[in-house]
């Protein structure tokens, strides 16, 4: 092959690559898409329950970001991550789409009074100019008749803005499949709190209930002796009984359990006492019998009347000072307050931080091959 021919080869094959490049944005088309999750934690790659929400969407629904605009370098990097976030859902399900808008000055009060609430930050200009911004971190989500507006901002008072803006990136997906989930909800399931043993009291879910609602209906009560009164609830919550349960509550509770009933138990393994600890300095611990031991056995759990140390733990102000009159407060670790650390397998601790405990008792599995399937 001659100089010319071999020059001519190499101009129709640049050729060709372009044309297979740019045909299928002519065409509106994709050949493919592959993509590779190359991080530790998997942290691009979209959970099989989200998968699961996503594939339920039949009808179009449409996804507003109004992070748009000039931005600084942080909130830019929170819109390529909304981005790349909704554009997964996309390839996943055609039905969802994306749409950016920049909103104006003008338009404001209008979406004040839908719900919105901007944020001010200080920027810098190129030049050093300091710049007042507003930025409106929120996404809508519209199916038909049906709309809800997301923030896409933690504003935890906690943390610092960067570490907010980093647990912002790590909770997108979560927030986003959470609204997709409630859109597409025609009924509203029921979960139900367990009382008469000393459970939580209403003031102390508050918070928990307040989030719960939006996806289901709360209920309190006694269990009765009924065996099948709690068949038409999506879960039972037992939240930090103080008081043994009676053998015709737990058969209640086995048989629910036994029909498919979910039960999630908040149980403490040690008695011990908050005020006495706060004004003497010491507490005894006592085994917290709750007449569950055997029950919980069968399931393959145990929950042992002890508590878990660790030097990797909470710090809590301690007056280290021999002078009553000038009291000198230094941070020292408490042992008895454990910084959990969490499981990247699992949803429900996935990208989440340590997790502070209390007077934590430790869990046994137990049982070997029962058939119950355990996940720590």
């Amino acid at each position: 092959m001659s100089r010319v021919q071999r020059r001519w080869l190499c101009v129709l094959l640049a050729v060709a690559v372009l044309v297979l490049l740019l045909l299928p944005q002519w065409l509106n088309v994709r050949w493919f898409n592959v993509r590779w999750d190359l991080t530790n934690d998997k942290r691009y790659t979209i959970h099989r329950q989200t998968v699961s929400t996503v594939n339920r969407v039949t009808s179009p629904l449409d996804i507003t970001l109004y992070l748009d605009g000039d931005l600084s370098s942080d909130f830019r990097r929170l819109r390529q991550s909304a981005v790349f976030m909704v554009d997964e859902l996309h390839y996943k399900n055609r039905n969802i789409r994306l749409r950016m808008s920049d909103i104006e000055p003008r338009e404001y009060s209008l979406l004040e009074r839908r719900g919105f609430r901007p944020v001010v930050i200080q920027d810098r200009t190129r030049d050093g100019k300091s710049v007042q911004q507003t930025v409106w971190p929120y996404m809508e989500l519209k199916t038909g008749k049906r709309s809800m507006v997301i923030p896409l901002l933690k504003q935890n008072k906690g943390l610092s803005p960067e570490e907010n803006l980093n647990e912002s990136i790590e909770n997108l997906e979560f927030v986003c499949v959470e609204a997709i989930y409630s859109l597409l909800k025609d009924s509203m399931e029921r979960i139900a709190f367990l009382e008469g043993h000393g459970e939580l009291g209403k003031e102390q879910v508050y918070d928990w209930c307040e989030q719960l609602r939006r996806y289901f209906q709360i209920d309190r009560g006694v269990i009765g002796n009924e065996a099948g009164v709690l068949d038409g609830y999506r879960a039972v919550i037992i939240a930090d009984p103080q008081r043994p349960f009676s053998e015709t509550d737990k058969y209640v509770l086995d048989q629910y359990l036994m029909k498919g009933g979910r039960l999630f138990w908040l149980v403490n393994g040690v008695r011990f006492s908050d005020e006495m600890l706060s004004q003497n300095g010491v507490t005894p611990i006592v085994p917290l019998d709750l007449n569950l031991n055997d029950m919980l056995f069968r399931y393959g759990v145990r929950i042992n009347p002890a508590l878990v140390q660790d030097l990797q733990c909470l710090r809590i102000p301690v007056d280290v000072s021999d002078d009553p009159q000038r009291p000198n407060y230094q941070p020292l670790p408490w042992t008895y307050a454990p910084l959990l650390l969490t499981s990247e397998s699992s949803p429900i601790t996935h990208n989440t931080m340590q997790v502070s405990a209390q007077m934590a008792s430790c869990v046994d599995i137990v049982g070997g091959e029962d058939g119950i399937k355990k996940d720590i």
